[in-house]
């Protein structure tokens, strides 16, 4: 969620506690006074909501301002392949494996799921993350059998690519995905394999229905959003930069791409 929008929740959050709180009260007898009322300027108004807003506002802007890492060069959106969507999927990857100690063979999350075209070399901050991930999307992990895990894979084809991670490779000719390696060895249809990523897709998201009745592994439920800043934070402590550079993860090797 971006500062505008985080501090408006806060600020409709304040007024209808507001209201909430006032006492109720019933009329037991009227009368009528003629009664001067001075105007009140709408600028007054707005400043007045303004002042009460801005403990929470001044809150949120330190938090998005955090700074959790540092990026070496300026990350970029883009197909088959680029370095923002291999920095997230690998993050992805990094933190679901740290987390539930399970062997992930990849993780991956849908193109248009990535909301900004890049996040600049240099200090990364909290903002950067939610302006990427505005979503409320969870992280969750797939066991797919190799057939099926073929099918997701050539609907990652015929979108001309998916932010994917390290371990997985494939081409796309003619809208498939061919010479698929999963840490170096051939993608083998009767195995079982699991994947990270976002709900969005695992609930049939992006076109993905054929994902609907697998039921996914159980673990800590965590957005996304989150367990990509405190991936970002635990390489912060380590003393590590961010760095993303092109792999030929994917390959177009056809004219038949979008």
């Amino acid at each position: 969620m971006s500062y505008s929008r985080k501090s408006l929740v806060f600020a409709i959050a304040v007024i209808f506690v507001s209201i909430s709180c006032s006492p109720s009260y019933q009329v037991a007898q009227q009368a009528a006074h003629n009664q001067q009322v001075r105007e009140v300027s709408q600028d007054d108004a707005w400043q007045k909501i303004d002042d009460l807003v801005k403990p929470y506002r001044d809150e949120l802007a330190s938090e998005m301002g955090e700074v959790i890492g540092e990026i070496e060069q300026e990350l970029w959106k883009g197909r088959p392949e680029s370095p923002l969507g291999n920095f997230l999927s690998d993050a992805m990857l990094q933190y679901t494996e740290g987390q539930s100690g399970l062997d992930i063979a990849f993780a991956c999350l849908n193109y248009g799921g990535v909301r900004i075209s890049e996040i600049p070399a240099g200090p990364l901050k909290v903002h950067h993350i939610y302006e990427v991930m505005p979503f409320d999307n969870v992280l969750v992990v797939l066991p797919l059998e190799g057939a099926l895990l073929q099918q997701l894979l050539d609907h990652i084809a015929v979108a001309g690519g998916w932010p994917i991670s390290s371990g997985l490779r494939f081409r796309i000719d003619q809208d498939r995905a061919v010479d698929v390696r999963i840490n170096g060895e051939p993608l083998d249809s009767k195995r079982n394999y699991l994947v990270a990523m976002p709900d969005f897709i695992a609930n049939g998201g992006d076109r993905c229905d054929f994902l609907i009745n697998i039921d996914p592994i159980e673990m800590k439920e965590v957005f996304l959003r989150d367990a990509l800043i405190s991936w970002a934070r635990e390489t912060q402590s380590r003393g590590e930069h961010i760095s993303a550079r092109m792999e030929q993860r994917i390959i177009q090797s056809d004219a038949h791409g979008k």
